[in-house]
């Protein structure tokens, strides 16, 4: 017994040994298979093999069409693991299972036992023969047989002996199969598991018995498979030794282990077993494997049993030379049988071959090639490998270029990336995340030494999108590779990759993007080696992309490939990096290969054609396909000259049917373009298509690649549509449908219950297939009905749709349509003013299986709305950086404990049924990103609620330092005011920050802000609170308990501010302004006396008067509530006009500015009116209400006028309850007999706290107000600006015209009997309103204003009104009359065409210029001053010219205008200094165009025809409806983003008051400013870097490289123009082509940002590129200018492009020089790129014969030819020479 120990010391261990021996006398237990085994299944919806029933008993029954399954198999239970049967329910009643298992030596086997848990019977044969039965009373049971009674609950394991053994076993592999029976077919579950063992006596050791590969000749010794003859115990990877070297791992059970090994040597390979290995069988007294025993040592020949192949060439394959003479080639092993005539130059063998060693050969040329090489091979050679399987050769050719200028060739190139690899979340038992998944980890970059010699990295670095410098001596030798990792260590730990004993440098800084990237390798002198650009986006390998998709689109599962994936694998290393043919998706199965060669290596040394653009358009080019449209496919291919043929597959996709019939047609080849038309269909019409071609070995698909996520390209034939929302088609298959009603069916509260531990996968989460279009791009998308336990059902047609990762929609890879109302819009457009992350929403028509209806289409909550909000908060707080996204978590809690469910109301949760706490709360709150970090970061949060709930103190501290409590306060305080009723246990988000501060988000506002929820209560969700549903919100009730004062401070600031009327009304919440009027006063008083700072009063820049710098913002002192605060800080906010104080343009707390603050004119905008308000902030950090909202106006001359005060007006009024019709609101209206009385007027009730100066006796439904007023300066194009007190409803008019309205219906009309729309209980002043002034007149003004009840029976009546006016009025003196920025010719002077000014005197003296001057800017003085005596006369103009040619007859300025826009101020001399007299400021300006005042002299700016020194001329301007957003940028290499502009008008265009953005819910991120034009036909480039304050071209907002939508809105906010583009490669800009059209290409290689859109080729087949054309002015889409002589040298365009001569350079010309010396002549000339040239030479220029001299082949690559002239072409006596460029080959 002593020597018991060490044979188990590597098992079991001593002390389990001896227990094990003691309680088994009889033998030792052998587990033939056991719990959670693989099984095959059969599900019993039929026999499962006829017409023998009983064969599937059998050993020999073919089983393979069965599925695997492991066990517990079962549905309706709750257990670890297995497989769920979730279609058994009342659809099948049976089950079958067979496994294999192998048996020791039956003759030693004493008993066999088979234990079982089922639910409810079973009946298990083994080999055919019965073997154990429970609860089947049946003799011989069939599919649809019932089991004698239900299980008892709950399961058990019991054990069944069986007998007679010996009967029915065989040695070595027997069958056991299982029929599995319910009582009947509506039993709602089913459970099987089983284990099989016996007690075996025998005492021989075990052996082996196979292996694969089997012994002798192998050529893969990765993975080495060995089976024993019996199970064994204590088998590890250091057992099995490869010629002595141990095994890296081995995994397996039973009889069968896999090994793998480390990377063997070619040759003979010996398997051992090591001394002391500790491997035995389960016999009684364990019998170790003896490792010299016969047979269990083996031995392999190790070879590669791939053909030869050319492994390297030397000059490399694909490089361009100087010269060549020989090629060396190596073979990929060594081969015989190499002559010189196998390898073909150009098509001629090769002169000799030199062997310099079996796997080397050189071969020597003929005569050295052109400068074109091709490189073949003998169709039949005879070389044959060397090795043991003696393979033929496999020949690839390749081709060479040969240029005495060539460039020396890189040394080292990048070989293979790995960006994207599949990294799936997992966790750690206690749920914390294996790995921080925030950045790819197993990314790698792998670098290979071009050269022929070793190459030292000593201060070599990688650049671009990350950054590594190499370690000093590290090195690489000539063809090896070295692998740069983002995490060495975890890279080296995937087996898979071999990577054992290789060197994995790294870690380096940043990330390889996923969406495309430029990456750098810099030498030690700073120049880069070799650059890629690759793209997740065709024409690249899409399946690099970490499989492009997920598996619903795939049907990989990824944690097969977890750490790993697909890499792109370069295949020449000679050809450039950023040429996508030049890449393939490695193949999934076979891994990535780092530090070796790349897989395709073995089948390419040349880049094969890929396909590089396609579409499907009609005759007009557009890819939005109609019903009456034929089809034209287009495709472009890298290159067409190894194509023979290219073919068209296609069919005609019927989702509710399958095998449809597959179609090929031959493509023909156009001008580069292969294309085949397709006959027109009918609407909805889904065609899928794909691109075949023969590359020598048949038809393959070319595109998509097959590494691609998708198999097919496809067209949709779309509807027609009239309405401007957005439309798509939502098409799912009938079978879909039905599959979506029985998951909607199986949730929790019809009686689902999950398996126990599984994660969250609930099968009414699941999707089914389908299609998604919108303008014609087709998506395949995966789609559910949406909505929650409660009401999700087909009926409301609201669905959530899932998104392939390579084809989302504004970057958004889910879509909700939803059937919600307009208080859902409200909502999160409420939630987005206040600053709190929330959905965007959009009202779109969705075709839903054709079956058309308006849906809100909202942004679900992901990373993407994170991003987007985080920017947004970057603009609405200039100069904050943009923070991580953190995580966010929605609760999807329930009223009732049931499995893993219940409350999600941030209560703690205990375990229940068998679920922990943070198993509970992954079902309940469900993860909306960032899945890799879990659940136990909301789990601890819960838990520390919980712990400190209890004590006041504690929970503040708690809330304080894990909450973002302010963000906390607003989501309650705007929930709770909306009247919630269902956000207790769901309908919300939990957002953890990435500071670790949690908030609550909202969701779902179904019911809102009803009429009758205006007196609900603060505290909703506060236990005991009458208006709390669904029990207590713990963590609202929480927050009142540590924060109740506070709370209702920070709401009743936010009443009086952003949720007031007016605000709500500026929002476009017009619909809602009733409840927030009855809400508001209501919330005020819940909200009782609240101790905040007093309301600061605006004391300067208040009128909207114009203000020049310097100037300041002032308000009142600081007034403490109770005395016992001061005056902490001050917040001081700027709004443009047409802006909100959500986006301010200044924003600043300041603890020093506290009652006066400089404007920022810096930030501002020349010519604009602004706002202000500033908000006191106190000692205990509340803040008061910010004062009224005054007003000014940078520069101009505007001048401000209280026309009405809001309070002691004498009013005229009429509140006799009769109909005055409409003759009442007109200025000549007779008010005479009206009575007056002072403001305010009406009845006020005791809560009203203004107080009424003049009582009306109530009773009518309309009441009628009319003021006289005198308005004395010159009126028109000014603005009003009012505030008024108003209860219940208003109609406001100007001298007749209806300016204004409130509280009443948005259209129509307005009667006496009108009411208004609600009732309001105590009035409150509105906020100022400006409205336009056109109706204001010089003189006598009427203001006259009808107050509407909401009720006859309403007791009372508030109105009071205050009126002012701003209008521009010129100075006295001399005034800026007219300005030309953009002067490209239509003005000369002195031969130039310079920018101008010009200046008029509109009064009738004389006036002396003398110190006055002209700035380019308003913030500095001027740098131009006119010289003394410049007299302007009366009514006399002055043109000053904007440019420095002092030399020329006029006045210069010295500088010039900006096109882009810019200001320009006249100083004038006075007193107290100079000071500015006229200032104007413009956008950008249209070429050749003007701006000036109209009427000459006297009215507002406008655009002109340009009339220097004369009267202006106002020119006529086209319509908006003509602009389109042209062409964008959201990924450039170097600079910011940007996108275009294109005018299709023949007339200009204004863009003044016009709206950018990337959010159509926040359309004026960009406003453009007031005289900014584009030209006809003319482009616009605006800079997107979101900093508007650079200059007018300038936009608030940057792109997003993952796909977004740009909105251009006119000034009312409807849309002129939209696109939505997909994630964008970096490098690559995508538009309109041609310009303006709908059809949207990429231009990947010719952007023009500010000119005509390019694809590479020649759009209007004049024999001019694009390129060039672009590049010299010319029309890239007119015919014409190729004939056309530019530059008038006498030569065509299209000649000069033949020479290479400029065409705009009359210089420029094809020219050839001659040298002579004594006896020789030599012709010099510079030759151009790809051209060939011809030199003649003739005695006679009048008539002799052109003789040629030579002709030079084309190169790539400008050189200089220096020729020396041979004898015979010498001149005697005299000689003439000409160059000629052909026009074709002789």
């Amino acid at each position: 017994m002593t020597d018991l120990p060490a044979i188990f010391r590597r098992s079991l261990g001593p002390a389990l040994a001896l227990a094990l021996l003691a309680a088994a006398p009889l033998g030792q237990a052998v587990t033939l298979f056991d719990y959670g085994a693989d099984w095959k299944l059969w599900r019993g919806k039929k026999t499962p093999s006829r017409p023998d029933y009983w064969a599937w008993t059998k050993a020999d029954h073919d089983d393979s069409d069965w599925e695997t399954a492991s066990t517990p198999v079962f549905f309706g239970e709750n257990v670890n693991g297995g497989t769920e049967l979730e279609d058994m329910k009342s659809r099948y009643n049976s089950f079958f299972l067979r496994r294999k298992f192998d048996c020791p030596d039956t003759d030693t086997i004493t008993s066999m036992t088979l234990r079982a848990k089922v639910d409810d019977g079973f009946v298990a044969y083994i080999n055919g023969t019965e073997v154990a039965r429970h609860n089947v009373e049946t003799d011989k049971p069939k599919y649809n047989t019932a089991a004698s009674k239900a299980a008892t609950e709950p399961l058990r394991f019991r054990s069944y002996a069986l007998k007679n053994f010996d009967e029915f076993l065989v040695d070595g592999e027997n069958t056991i199969a299982v029929i599995v029976l319910n009582q009947r077919r509506t039993s709602p579950d089913a459970l099987f598991d089983a284990r099989l063992s016996a007690v075996s006596v025998e005492s021989v050791a075990p052996k082996v018995e196979t292996v694969d590969p089997p012994p002798g000749l192998a050529s893969n010794l990765g993975r080495v498979s060995i089976t024993f003859t019996e199970p064994v115990n204590g088998v590890n990877a250091a057992d099995l030794l490869a010629n002595g070297v141990p095994a890296q791992s081995v995994e397996g059970s039973g009889r069968t282990w896999v090994f793998q090994l480390a990377g063997l040597p070619q040759g003979k390979v010996r398997l051992t077993w090591a001394k002391g290995h500790g491997i035995t069988d389960q016999a009684q007294t364990p019998n170790p494997l003896r490792e010299t025993a016969n047979g269990n040592r083996w031995t392999y020949t190790h070879a590669d049993d791939n053909p030869p192949y050319v492994k390297r060439s030397n000059p490399p394959a694909g490089l361009t030379v100087k010269s060549l003479d020989a090629v060396e080639v190596e073979f990929s092993m060594n081969v015989s049988g190499v002559d010189a005539s196998d390898l073909l130059i150009n098509g001629q063998p090769a002169q000799s071959v030199t062997k310099i060693s079996d796997s080397r050969y050189r071969f020597a040329l003929t005569q050295s090639p052109g400068a074109e090489v091709k490189i073949s091979w003998d169709l039949y050679p005879e070389i044959t490998g060397t090795n043991p399987f003696k393979k033929t050769f496999a020949p690839l050719g390749w081709f060479y270029r040969v240029d005495a200028n060539a460039p020396p060739p890189p040394r080292i190139v990048i070989s293979e990336i790995m960006y994207h690899p599949i990294e799936e979340p997992e966790f750690d038992r206690r749920g914390q995340p294996v790995l921080d998944l925030l950045e790819d980890v197993h990314e790698f970059i792998e670098l290979h030494n071009f050269s022929r010699e070793t190459v030292t990295l000593d201060n070599w670095r990688i650049s671009g999108g990350i950054d590594y410098a190499f370690p000093a001596g590290t090195t690489v030798e000539s063809g090896g590779f070295l692998i740069v990792a983002k995490d060495p260590k975890r890279l080296a730990a995937i087996k898979e990759y071999r990577l054992a004993g290789i060197a994995v440098l790294g870690p380096y800084e940043g990330v390889l993007s996923n969406n495309g990237e430029r990456v750098s390798v810099e030498n030690d002198g700073g120049n880069a080696e070799d650059t890629v650009r690759y793209s997740a986006q065709f024409p690249w390998p899409i399946g690099a992309d970490s499989i492009g998709a997920g598996p619903k689109w795939t049907g990989i599962d990824p944690m097969q490939y977890q750490y790993r994936g697909m890499s792109l694998e370069r295949i020449n290393f000679s050809l450039p990096g950023g040429d996508p043919a030049n890449w393939v998706a490695s193949p999934l199965e076979k891994n990535a290969t780092p530090g070796r060669p790349n897989h395709i290596a073995r089948k390419r040394s040349m880049p094969a054609p890929i396909v590089t653009s396609i579409r499907a358009v009609n005759s007009k080019g557009d890819t939005l396909i109609g019903k009456l449209d034929a089809v034209t496919i287009e495709a472009r291919f890298s290159t067409n000259e190894t194509l023979t043929g290219v073919t068209l597959e296609y069919f005609y996709d019927n989702l509710e049917k399958e095998g449809e019939t597959l179609a090929k047609r031959d493509m023909k080849l156009k001008e580069s373009t292969w294309t085949h038309t397709l006959p027109k269909k009918p609407d909805r019409t889904l065609v899928r298509y794909r691109i075949l071609a023969d590359l020598g070995q048949g038809l393959e698909q070319l595109s998509p690649r097959k590494s691609d996520p998708y198999p097919w390209h496809a067209y949709f034939v779309m509807p027609k549509f009239s309405n401007t929302r957005k439309h798509f088609e939502l098409l799912v298959p009938r079978n879909g449908i039905s599959q979506l009603s029985k998951n909607a069916a199986a949730n929790p509260r019809s009686g689902y219950r999950p398996a126990k531990n599984i994660k969250p996968r609930g099968p009414w989460n699941d999707t089914v297939h389908g299609i998604l279009v919108y303008n014609g791009e087709v998506r395949d998308v995966y789609a559910r009905w949406n909505g929650s336990f409660y009401r999700r059902n087909g009926g409301r047609n609201s669905w959530k749709v899932r998104l392939p990762r390579y084809n989302q929609f504004d970057g958004q890879s889910d879509l909700l349509f939803m059937d919600k109302d307009n208080v859902t819009v409200a909502g999160h457009t409420l939630y987005r003013e206040l600053g709190l992350p929330t959905s965007h929403t959009e009202w779109v028509d969705v075709a839903i299986n054709k079956r058309k209806m308006r849906r809100l289409m909202i942004e679900d909550h992901n990373d993407r709305m994170l991003e987007k909000y985080h920017e947004d908060q970057a603009r609405r707080n200039p100069g904050t950086e943009i923070e991580p996204n953190g995580h966010i978590f929605k609760s999807s809690g329930i009223l009732q404990n049931l499995g893993p469910y219940g409350r999600g109301d941030g209560g703690k949760l205990g375990t229940n049924d068998g679920w922990t706490s943070l198993q509970r709360y992954e079902w309940i709150y469900s993860s909306k990103n960032q899945d890799w970090k879990g659940h136990t970061e909301l789990k601890e949060m819960i838990d520390g609620l919980a712990k400190n709930r209890s004590n006041r103190t504690r929970l503040r501290k708690w809330f304080e330092a894990n909450w973002d409590v302010e963000s906390l306060m607003s989501y309650i305080g705007v929930r709770n005011w909306m009247g919630t009723w269902d956000d207790t246990v769901h309908n919300f988000y939990l957002w953890r920050r990435a500071d670790g501060r949690w908030t609550m988000l909202p969701w779902d506002f179904d019911n809102d802000m009803q009429s009758g929820f205006t007196t609900k209560s603060i505290f909703i969700g506060e236990a005991g609170n009458a208006n709390t549903t669904h029990g207590t919100h713990t963590i609202k009730d929480a927050f009142f308990k540590a924060f109740r004062t506070e709370y209702k401070e920070h709401l009743y600031y936010l009443n009086n501010t952003l949720l007031t009327p007016e605000s709500l009304g500026r929002m476009g919440l017009t619909g809602y302004t009733s409840f927030a009027r009855g809400r508001q006063s209501n919330v005020n008083k819940q909200c009782g006396k609240v101790k905040i700072p007093s309301q600061p009063l605006a004391q300067q820049l208040t009128g909207g008067s114009s203000v020049y710098s310097p100037a300041s913002m002032l308000v009142s002192a600081f007034e403490s509530s109770d005395g016992n605060t001061t005056h902490a800080s001050t917040l001081w906010e700027i709004r443009t006009a047409d802006g909100s104080f959500t986006y301010p343009v200044f924003k600043a707390k300041t603890t020093e500015n506290l009652t006066e603050m400089p404007v920022p004119f810096d930030l501002l905008e020349f010519g604009r009116t602004y706002y202000w308000r500033a908000t006191f902030i106190d000692s205990k950090g509340r803040k008061s209400l910010p004062n009224t909202e005054a007003g000014f106006r940078y520069g101009g001359h505007a001048k401000s006028a209280d026309l009405i005060s809001l309070k002691d007006t004498e009013w005229r009024y009429n509140a006799d309850g009769k109909n005055l019709g409409t003759t009442w609101r007109k200025a000549e209206y007779d008010d005479s007999a009206w009575p007056s009385g002072k403001s305010y007027l009406g009845r006020a009730t005791s809560r009203q706290k203004y107080k009424m100066a003049t009582t009306l006796k109530m009773g009518a439904t309309t009441f009628y107000f009319r003021k006289v007023f005198d308005f004395d300066p010159p009126a028109g194009g000014g603005e009003l600006q009012i505030n008024f007190l108003v209860d219940d409803g208003a109609v406001f008019y100007l001298n007749g015209k209806q300016i204004h309205r409130v509280n009443m219906k948005e259209r129509g009309s307005i009667r006496y009997t009108t009411r208004a729309l609600s009732t309001v209980i105590d009035a409150e002043l509105s906020g100022q309103i400006t409205l336009p002034g056109k109706s204001l007149k010089q003189g006598k003004n009427v203001l006259a204003v009808e107050v509407h009840q909401y009720s006859t029976n309403d007791r009372d009546l508030a109105f009071g009104v205050s009126l002012g006016a701003t209008v521009e009025s010129l100075p006295d003196g001399v005034i800026l009359n007219e300005l030309m920025a953009a002067n490209r010719g239509s003005v000369t002077h002195a031969d130039t065409n310079p920018d101008w000014i010009e200046l008029y005197n509109p009064t009738n003296r004389d006036i002396d210029l003398a110190g006055a001057g002209l700035g380019d800017g308003v913030a500095l003085e001027p740098t131009f001053f006119f010289p003394a005596h410049t007299i302007l006369p009366s009514k006399g103009h002055l043109v000053v010219w904007c440019d420095d040619q002092k030399e020329s007859p006029g006045l210069h300025t010295g500088f010039a205008l900006d096109a882009d826009g810019q200001n320009i101020a006249l100083w004038w001399p006075g007193d107290e200094g100079l000071k500015i007299q006229d200032a104007i400021g413009f956008g950008p300006q249209a070429n050749d165009l003007s701006i000036g005042r109209e009427p000459d002299g006297l009215g507002p700016w406008t655009l002109s025809a340009p009339t220097p020194g004369l009267a202006n001329a106002k020119s006529d301007l086209g319509s908006i409806r003509m602009l389109t957003i042209n062409e964008w940028m959201a990924q450039p290499n170097n600079g910011n983003d940007w996108l275009e502009l294109f005018n299709k008008s023949d007339l200009p265009v204004s863009l003044a008051g016009l709206k950018l953005s990337d959010d159509s819910s926040q359309p004026d991120k960009t406003v453009m400013p007031p005289l900014s034009f584009i030209g006809p036909k003319s482009h616009l480039r605006m800079i997107a870097d979101n900093d508007p304050g650079d200059g007018p071209v300038h936009l608030g907002f940057r792109l997003s490289s993952k796909g977004e939508e740009i909105v251009l809105t006119d000034s009312k906010a409807k849309v002129v123009d939209s696109v939505l583009f997909g994630e964008q490669t970096r490098g690559t800009s995508q538009g309109r082509f041609p310009d303006g059209s709908k059809s949207i290409v990429f231009f990947p290689n010719s952007a023009t940002p500010g000119r005509a859109n390019l694809i590479l080729g020649d759009s209007d087949e004049d024999g001019l590129p694009n390129l060039w054309e672009d590049q010299y002015g010319l029309n890239p889409n007119d015919p014409a200018d190729a004939a056309q002589d530019t530059d008038n040298d006498g030569h065509t365009n299209l000649e000069e492009l033949l020479a290479g001569t400029r065409p705009n350079d009359a210089g420029s010309v094809l020219a050839l020089g001659l040298s002579a010396n004594r006896d020789t002549l030599t012709a010099v000339f510079e030759a151009q790129t790809g051209r060939t040239y011809v030199l003649w030479s003739t005695d006679d220029v009048a008539g002799g014969e052109w003789i040629k001299v030579q002709e030079f082949p084309p190169q790539d690559g400008k050189r200089t030819i220096i020729h020396d002239l041979p004898a015979e072409h010498l001149p005697l006596p005299n000689g003439y020479y000409r160059l000629t460029i052909p026009a074709a080959k002789d």
